[in-house]
């Protein structure tokens, strides 16, 4: 049940009283907002990051704006989706104290009637108290809307409390504007894909112009960095900085950059493919040709941008691929890429594949590994290269390998004989070729997870991410889930690295990861991290958001796991949603 205090001698009875859920402002006989004056209402906390007490209250103070004569306040406080009492704290009920003796998140909402019987819009406001000494951390709240949802996607910092519920203010989703133009070089219209990155915010926005250049998108209505990659020949991706909604995206052909690749006996190497990247923003790509030259196009950078080739030989080379980076580069000059004339490869043809003993067909086998210097790239000066081996084959009808040379040293051969059945095993062709490879059975893991009151948990899901070879070989993720005793069974591959990711949908726990292991160092037992929910309610220029992906991750982590998030769910039909994330505790 609602409270309505329509008059301000009733407040004091009402804080008395009791409700779940949020206050219907839109009941039969409200009077309408006054949308013509002006009105506006606010609420500010003293303090404004309390600390929970049996003896100090929280204090709720409202604020009007552009109302004339004597307002009338009405207020709705709820601890979660309980409504508790308050107490008025001045004589024109504009401010209001509420108890906080124990951690926890509360909503408040003020409704606020001027002379005339009108409404200013309802103002809310949300207000976490916190145990003495809780740390707290900041994470990233990544939100993407359903299709056909009006809203743009979000990547937004926040920060989660130690020790108690962090319940943060609606998420409102920006409904941004619908931006049409072309793009082009001046004159023509240039198909492409566009990528929309706000400058102040890291959630993005994909499109693409048709083939007469034309695009339409809806974009924060905010400078963008725009990314495009154009589909035409001709024309290099280019980075457009700090471009506005509502103007056409005009790119330049870019540099043409010429070179030539060669082998370690220093003979031309064709049919290798060649691209560099500026910064991150990429050049076209190229493929050489029967004289081992090629020609990309680029934008250059400002003086001291980092800039890295990249070198992909065709496969029957049996070389690694290449990578080196310089800030010093001439891209005015002509581009040699050479590959080292100690490196030397071998032939694995007619080497077979067994597993105990027996010949596997069909198996795919991907040899990978990483060497520190593999060559050079000189454009004007000379850099170093690194190399990475990614090269694949599949045996015949008896188990043997076709013709399949990689580099004579030491590698590592992922060998899956039928779709997610994996082994891992080191091969050294620094002093010849193996005459069979084994492929040892995947291994049976067993293990059960706990929550952090030590109770068995249904339904955690387990991500095995592979790492190191596996992950070079591009290796699926394995997901299994815990039963009703907490058990989980799964495989992994023999001689396979793994991160492992403990996950609780029903928020019993915080995300446990194993950063490291192999099938036979696996716990028998998994205990959940101490947890503490984060909360909030979604909405759009329409209403609640339900459905809504949400992901909670690490803000302060590079590379491959500022991707993997911490928690991750969905919102409800009430636009509410509620993830469980390590709990950073008190000091």
């Amino acid at each position: 049940m609602s409270i309505r205090t329509v008059a301000v001698g009733l407040a004091i009875l009402a804080s008395a009283c009791a409700g779940s859920g949020s206050p219907d402002i839109n009941d039969a006989g409200d009077p309408p907002s006054d949308g013509n004056n002006g009105c506006q209402a606010s609420i500010t906390f003293d303090p404004a990051d309390p600390i929970a007490s049996a003896d100090t209250p929280v204090r709720a103070i409202g604020h009007v704006d552009n109302a004339p004569g004597v307002q009338t306040y009405t207020w709705h406080v709820f601890r979660g989706t309980t409504e508790i009492p308050f107490q008025p704290e001045q004589g024109d009920f504009s401010q209001i104290s509420f108890p906080s003796p124990t951690p926890a998140s509360f909503t408040v909402y003020l409704k606020v009637t001027v002379p005339g019987s009108l409404f200013c819009p309802e103002a809310s406001g949300v207000v976490t108290s916190i145990v003495p000494g809780a740390n707290d951390i900041e994470m990233r709240l990544h939100v993407v809307p359903p299709a056909g949802e009006a809203g743009l996607p979000i990547d937004q910092r926040v920060i989660v409390k130690g020790s108690g519920p962090t319940t943060l203010p609606d998420i409102v989703l920006d409904s941004g504007i619908i931006v049409t133009g072309s793009v082009n070089d001046g004159a023509t219209g240039i198909p492409a894909y566009l990528r929309f990155l706000p400058r102040s915010k890291e959630a993005f926005v994909e499109s693409f112009s048709d083939g007469t250049g034309a695009f339409s998108a809806r974009v924060p209505n905010l400078s963008h960095d725009v990314l495009v990659i154009p589909t035409a020949a001709g024309f290099a991706p280019q980075l457009i900085k700090n471009w506005m909604p509502q103007s056409d995206l005009v790119i330049v052909s870019g540099l043409a950059i010429s070179g030539v690749v060669r082998d370690p006996a220093n003979a031309v190497l064709v049919g290798a493919k060649v691209q560099l990247t500026i910064d991150g923003v990429p050049s076209t790509l190229a493929t050489t040709n029967t004289l081992g030259a090629f020609t990309i196009r680029a934008v250059p950078g400002a003086a001291g941008s980092t800039v890295r080739f990249d070198v992909s030989p065709p496969a029957t080379a049996g070389l690694p691929r290449l990578a080196a980076s310089s800030t010093t580069f001439d891209l005015a000059q002509p581009v040699t890429v050479r590959y080292a004339a100690s490196l030397s490869t071998r032939d694995l043809a007619g080497t077979t594949v067994r597993r105990a003993g027996a010949a596997l067909a069909g198996a795919k086998v991907s040899l990978v590994g990483t060497l520190p210097l593999v060559g050079t790239v000189t454009a004007g000066v000379s850099a170093n290269a690194t190399g990475e081996v990614r090269l694949t084959a599949s045996t015949d009808g008896t188990g043997a390998l076709p013709t399949l040379r990689a580099p004579a040293t030491a590698l590592t051969a992922v060998v899956e004989p039928a779709p997610g059945d994996l082994a891992v095993t080191a091969i050294d062709l620094s002093t010849g070729v193996p005459s069979s490879i084994n492929a040892a059975a995947m291994q049976a893991v067993n293990t059960v997870v706990h929550s952090p009151a030590s109770g068995l948990l249904e339904g955690v899901t387990l991500d095995a991410i592979p790492l190191g070879a596996l992950q070079l070989a591009g290796a699926n993720a394995i997901r299994a889930t815990s039963n009703a005793s907490g058990a989980i069974t799964t495989s992994l591959a023999a001689g396979g690295h793994y991160e492992l990711r403990f996950s609780d949908p029903g928020g019993n726990g915080a995300q446990l990861v194993v950063p490291d292991v192999t099938a036979p160092a696996v716990a028998a037992s998994q205990t959940l991290l101490g947890a503490v929910q984060v909360n909030a309610t979604i909405r759009n220029s329409g209403g609640l958001v339900s459905t809504a992906a949400v992901q909670l991750l690490c803000s302060a982590c590079t590379g491959l796991v500022r991707s993997r998030p911490v928690a991750e769910g969905t919102s409800g039909i009430d636009g509410k949603f509620s993830l469980a994330v390590p709990d950073p505790g008190t000091n």
